[in-house]
């Protein structure tokens, strides 16, 4: 129960887990999204911003600017008299109320060399023009930076914003040099605190702002009044440690524009700025956004969603509990009768089937299932008893097969000189490999190994009639070429299977150390003496038991003392491990030349340690067989 009730729990958590982050997803691009339009926006008012400031400047700027260009041509060009001309400056400023000033300084003032420089100034006072003489000679005061600059470009320009000693408001100044025969300066004064009111005015959400400062970065307009030509946007940024807003102050004063986040120096909080060039006061224009602010509609939009999102999924949640607890109800029941057929009760009771949908599919499958279980477990019981009887006949068999093959070989050959060992371990209960070591009468020896074709019990048969037939063939005949003849012959008449074996036959003479050899189909021996392990006695024949006529040779080597011959079968050097890698030859010689004076015992175990280290977790694959023959040396 608790399981199914665990599984409620994760169709449920399952459900509801993807479809919130399905709706994370969709809130994060949402918000993502939003967040781009309002900037959009924001970036478009700033432009806007900014544009109307430079259409506004320029159309209070561009009439100003033709009053002193005109004046300064007709004084290049025209003579006139101190009188008309003071009248000509009087109705000039009379007649523009955007002026404040209005000044000429003329060397020589008209006609008449040697006369006194004519340096006039005509204010606005009270609405009228007033006129002030500039004096002449050491008593003048100082020409301003902006008519010597005039002059030495000869072309006219605007000045750096100043305070008029006479209003106390920001002034800008348009200078344009006298020429072709006259020099001097004619200069106009035009006020900018209606910029400072336009400026002021600009609503930015709650705490933004707009300012506007001049080329070397000094503050022209801007809501707060104490920074005007007292502070610049580089001290203030840097006032505030922001980088950013240190970088687009450098990029505002060479005219360049752009929109940056960056911090606002009136709150220290996280902003907009927009900045965009002023061509008509050579300076630049400045808007901060407060990130906070223009993203209240966002904030907004978010917590609108985050609450829906939190009703739906409560909704979302009772549906998904009760089609849940509907679907899993049956698998309750479907699950508690399980157990009671898994507890051995193969006739408990099942849920009825009450729907054609999967749960009732799986019902009826689960019915089915019991039943098959049921004559499943009977014909284990039935199977099992058959396996325990074939267990039993393969124990037998396989003590019937020891006992063909000689129990001590050592006890066999105990007073020649030689030493004997030997191993067999087959892959399955039984096998097909086999050995013999026979005394013949004459005191020779006649050592054999074998392997037949196949695994298992028909390669146990085999092998039992094969080794009866040698050690039969062995008594009868003096050389191993005609003991192979003889079994062969033997064999081809009684094998309906094709079943073959591959023989290697040794005849040993203990007095001189001879031995005669004749191998039909199987692996050479490998001969241990004081050089290196080398292959002796190479096959000669085809297999024993399939064709007649079996032609096989003889050889003879004089087995010295100390020498050893190893036998074995293909089980040695095809081992695979698991990476289906063979034992092969090299290893096996490898093997055999470590300590070449061990015992025959020693070297037999010193191979069937290297051909399990090599196959390691792999499956062995054939029959494995080592027979070690060793003369001693007391011999």
């Amino acid at each position: 129960m608790s399981r199914m009730r665990g599984l409620t729990a994760r169709l449920v958590l399952g459900i509801l887990g993807g479809c919130l982050v399905l709706y994370v997803a969709i809130l994060a691009d949402v918000h993502h999204k939003t967040r781009a339009i309002v900037l959009d926006r924001a970036h478009d008012q700033a432009r806007l911003l900014h544009r109307d400031a430079a259409g506004r400047l320029t159309a209070a700027l561009r009439p100003v600017e033709e009053i002193p260009e005109r004046l300064a041509r007709l004084l290049g060009t025209t003579a006139i008299d101190r009188a008309t001309l003071d009248n000509v400056l009087r109705l000039a400023v009379a007649n523009n109320p955007g002026l404040l000033g209005l000044t000429v300084i003329l060397d020589p003032p008209g006609p008449g060399r040697g006369a006194p420089p004519f340096a006039v100034r005509w204010l606005r006072r009270g609405g009228e023009p007033v006129r002030e003489d500039l004096g002449a000679g050491p008593a003048a005061p100082p020409e301003p930076d902006w008519f010597r600059r005039a002059r030495a470009e000869g072309k006219p320009l605007w000045s750096e914003p100043h305070l008029d000693p006479s209003s106390g408001g920001v002034v800008l100044t348009r200078v344009a040099p006298i020429a072709a025969g006259a020099s001097g300066v004619v200069a106009v004064d035009v006020s900018l605190a209606w910029l400072q009111d336009d400026v002021a005015s600009i609503k930015v959400e709650r705490t933004g702002f707009a300012f506007v400062v001049s080329r070397s970065g000094l503050f022209l307009a801007h809501p707060d009044r104490g920074l005007i030509l007292t502070r610049s946007l580089d001290e203030v940024a840097r006032a505030v440690g922001d980088t950013a807003l240190s970088e687009a102050t450098q990029r505002m004063t060479r005219g360049e524009s752009g929109f940056v986040r960056a911090v606002s120096p009136r709150t220290g909080r996280p902003g907009w700025f927009f900045y965009g060039p002023l061509p008509a006061v050579d300076g630049s224009f400045g808007v901060m956004f407060p990130e906070n602010e223009i993203a209240e509609d966002v904030d907004r939009l978010d917590r609108r969603m985050a609450w829906l999102g939190a009703g739906g999924a409560l909704g979302l949640t009772l549906i998904v509990v009760l089609l849940s607890v509907r679907i899993t109800g049956p698998l309750r029941r479907l699950a508690g009768a399980t157990r009671e057929v898994a507890a051995g009760h193969l006739d408990a009771d099942l849920p009825a089937i009450r729907s054609h949908d999967e749960v009732g599919q799986l019902t009826s499958d689960f019915r089915q299932m019991q039943q098959s279980l049921a004559r499943y477990v009977e014909d284990q019981r039935r199977t099992a008893a058959e396996a325990e009887r074939l267990e039993s006949q393969l124990r037998i068999a396989r003590e019937i097969q020891i006992g063909i093959l000689p129990a001590d070989p050592s006890a066999v050959v105990r007073g020649t000189g030689l030493e004997v060992h030997v191993v067999l371990h087959p892959a399955q209960q039984v096998g097909g490999d086999l050995y013999d070591v026979i005394r013949l009468g004459d005191d020779r020896l006649a050592v054999v190994i074998g392997d037949v074709s196949g695994k298992g019990i028909p390669a146990s048969l085999f092998m039992a009639m094969s080794s009866t037939l040698v050690r039969n063939a062995a008594r009868r005949e003096t050389k191993p070429d005609e003991i192979l003849r003889q079994v062969n012959d033997e064999l081809v008449t009684s094998n309906p299977r094709n079943m073959f074996v591959t023989l290697q036959c040794l005849m040993i003479e203990p007095r001189d150390g001879r031995v005669t050899a004749a191998t039909a189909a199987h692996l050479s021996a490998v001969l241990l003496g004081d050089g290196a392990p080398r292959f002796v006695f190479p096959s000669s024949g085809r297999m024993v038991g399939v064709f007649p006529n079996l032609k096989v040779q003889s050889e003879t080597l004089i087995l010295e003392a100390g020498q050893t011959l190893v036998l074995y079968s293909d089980g040695v050097t095809e081992a695979f491990d698991p990476a289906e890698e063979l034992f092969g030859d090299d290893r096996l010689l490898a093997r055999l030349a470590e300590r070449p004076g061990r015992t025959a015992a020693e070297t037999v175990e010193s191979v069937l340690e290297a051909v399990r280290l090599h196959a390691g977790s792999a499956a062995q694959s054939d029959d494995i067989t080592i027979l070690a023959l060793k003369r001693l040396p007391s011999s």
